[in-house]
C-alpha cells in the first residue's frame, strides 16, 4: 500500500469542493431561515393589529346595538307621537289653514292656485 500523492491531492480537492458546496447550502439555509423569521414576525404583528381592530369593532357594534340604536328608536317614537299630537292640534285649531297646507305639501295646489284662496 503505497502512498499515492496524486490520489490524495484529488481526494483532498473533492473534499474541499464538497465543503464549499456544504458552506453554500448552509449560507442559503441561513438566509432563507432569516427571511422566514422576519416574515413570521411581520405576520404576528399584523395578526395582533387585526385582533385589536376586530375587538374594537366588536365593542363599537355592541355599544351601537345595546345603547345607540335603542336610543334612536326611542327618540323616533317620541318624535312620531309628538308630531301626531301637533298635527291633531293644528287640524282642530286651524282647520282651513291645515287643509291648505296639506294640499300644498301634497302638491295638489300650484303657486297660481294658491292666490285663489
Amino acid at each position: 500500500s503505497n502512498f499515492n500523492a496524486i490520489d490524495y491531492l484529488i481526494n483532498s480537492l473533492y473534499g474541499s469542493l464538497n465543503a464549499i458546496e456544504l458552506d453554500r447550502s448552509l449560507v442559503l439555509q441561513s438566509q432563507i431561515s432569516g427571511e422566514l423569521n422576519n416574515t413570521s414576525k411581520e405576520i404576528l404583528v399584523l395578526i395582533d393589529e387585526l385582533s385589536s381592530k376586530l375587538t374594537d369593532h366588536v365593542t363599537k357594534y355592541e355599544n351601537l346595538k345595546t345603547k345607540i340604536i335603542p336610543g334612536l328608536i326611542s327618540n323616533l317614537n317620541k318624535s312620531t307621537k309628538m308630531a301626531a299630537k301637533l298635527t291633531h292640534a293644528m287640524k282642530d285649531m286651524y282647520p282651513v289653514e291645515y287643509s291648505k297646507s296639506k294640499d300644498k305639501v301634497l302638491n295638489r295646489v300650484t303657486d297660481e292656485d294658491e292666490d285663489l284662496y
